[in-house]
């Protein structure tokens, strides 16, 4: 089972020993980050293959390769390739995890408001700290060395070195799971012990507290966490405070004890901007056509990194508006082929609408009512109806009034949002066939 694998870095050698320029100095900067890692006592230090096979036999060891992925220009993550060891074909999850959103805060919010309207007592302000794990996935232990084996090419000594990782590897599709195990125990006991509001996503932490508690709630989650063996990097720590980013998502909490208490969310402008500098840029990737126009470059990857990104940022904008401009980054991740990386018309509509939404000043703020509304809210909804036009239903849920509206809309939006898909027959006439058919429902909204 390992002489694939085996192979495999082989081929990474081949690799390694004809590689110059760009290439050769991710290399270098690669063969950095491992030996951070074992100075660090996260990884082994390095070893021969014959070592490898001592330790954990021909069948037990699985060697995956390793490679850089740059996070920004100045950033790299080692990952280890699990799927061209078959590592991660071989695992099977039977369970999985549930992570909180960026509301979390305004549910501990609201939980405390409803107390204190209960009894009748003053809503005290409150706070949000945040505080990461240092290392996080390195600091689970795994038990089974002979399958966290990875092999980097090591430009200095011109060889393949051998690592075996002690915690869980960037690139096994267990890994999240496996982690996820410990921070889950210490909110649970920080919740029963200390009486912490606490939550973990992956491996940060969200601490919403009392600002009369200072900083005692975040001592606490830090002495339990360094007596656990999962220490909090220091760099990313922020105290706690009435106004703080959580996960790329400003949260203030500073209306907590306003006479109408509400927690209000907005994305973080850097945040926007990297999403938005990440889409420029693949649409300005790829090849020329015929014209000299890029054709852009999106792959299923970073589809699926940009649809995680824009959803996250969309819980912290009014409405969760972007959703179904996301589609096309939806359609690249499940059904386009491998191979399929231009940038659709599709995309460049998706590009257009967050380039408007996202700009600075103009992200519509989302606002959490934290105290109990005697009356039901009013519902509005809205989706196409018919070729052209968009429908409209209001419902009042006290007086029982429905209400409903539509409207067309002018030709020469509709030519600049779909061009000749715009032009389509409505739905109850039979459409030619292979006649260009979209939607645009979320530009018109």
């Amino acid at each position: 089972m390992a002489s694939g694998p085996l192979r495999s870095i082989g081929c990474c050698k081949l690799g390694g020993e004809a590689a110059t320029g760009k290439a050769l100095a991710d290399l270098v900067e690669l063969e950095r980050l491992t030996m951070l890692e074992v100075n660090a006592n996260l990884s082994s230090p390095a070893m021969p293959i014959q070592t490898v096979f001592h330790l954990f036999g021909s069948t037990l060891g699985r060697v995956m390769p390793r490679f850089g992925i740059w996070q920004s220009l100045i950033k790299m993550r080692a990952i280890d390739d699990a799927k061209r060891s078959l590592s991660n074909v071989l695992t099977r999850l039977y369970e999985t995890i549930t992570l909180p959103s960026c509301e979390f805060p305004a549910l501990v919010a609201a939980c405390a408001v409803r107390i204190c309207h209960r009894d009748t007592i003053p809503v005290p302000r409150m706070t949000i700290g945040c505080d990461d794990i240092d290392s996080a996935y390195r600091r689970i232990p795994c038990a089974q060395l002979g399958h966290s084996v990875f092999g980097v090419w090591s430009p200095k000594h011109q060889r393949v070195h051998y690592h075996a990782v002690y915690g869980q590897n960037f690139g096994l599709r267990s890994a999240v799971t496996n982690f996820s195990r410990g921070p889950h125990l210490v909110a649970a006991f920080c919740r029963r012990f200390f009486a912490l509001p606490v939550d973990h996503y992956v491996d940060d932490w969200i601490l919403p507290d009392f600002e009369v508690a200072a900083s005692v709630g975040q001592k606490c989650l830090k002495g339990v966490c360094t007596h656990l063996g999962l220490p909090l990097a220091r760099r990313k720590h922020q105290a706690s405070a009435p106004v703080n980013t959580v996960l790329g998502v400003r949260c203030d909490m500073s209306g907590v004890a306003s006479q109408q208490p509400t927690v209000t969310y907005t994305p973080d402008p850097d945040k926007c901007q990297e999403c938005l500098c990440m889409l420029r840029a693949c649409a300005a990737g790829g090849e020329r056509d015929s014209a000299g126009n890029p054709v852009g470059l999106m792959s299923g990857g970073v589809a699926a990194k940009l649809f995680g990104k824009l959803g996250w940022l969309s819980t912290a904008v009014f409405g969760r508006i972007g959703r179904a401009a996301c589609l096309p980054l939806v359609a690249r991740q499940h059904r386009d082929p491998p191979h399929v990386t231009a940038f659709t018309p599709a995309m460049w509509s998706m590009l257009e609408f967050f380039e408007a939404v996202l700009a600075p000043g103009r992200v519509p703020a989302k606002t959490v009512p934290l105290a109990e509304d005697a009356e039901a809210p009013a519902v509005l909804w809205s989706d196409a109806s018919g070729g052209g036009t968009l429908g409209t239903v209001c419902i009042d849920p006290v007086s029982g009034i429905s209400e409903f509206a539509s409207l067309r809309c002018p030709q020469w939006l509709l030519e600049e949002l779909g061009g000749e898909a715009a032009l389509a027959p409505p739905p109850w006439e039979a459409p030619p066939r292979g006649a260009p058919r979209d939607k645009r429902i979320c530009q018109l909204e």
